[in-house]
């Protein structure tokens, strides 16, 4: 399991879904921003795939 990043959240900030910690929500945005753009554009290719 990976580790959760030490981050300053702003006071008052809130996970972008009510059904999502905000440790997971800072895990998932310290990951999405380790994608590389060519990650970043095969996942966009897929998201558009699945919604076809």
């Amino acid at each position: 399991m990976p580790t959760i990043p030490q981050t300053n959240v702003p006071l008052g900030y809130r996970s972008q879904s009510i059904d999502t910690t905000l440790d997971a929500d800072v895990l998932m945005f310290a990951l999405l921003r380790q994608l590389t753009p060519e990650n970043k554009a095969q996942r966009v290719i897929a998201l558009y795939r699945t919604l076809r």
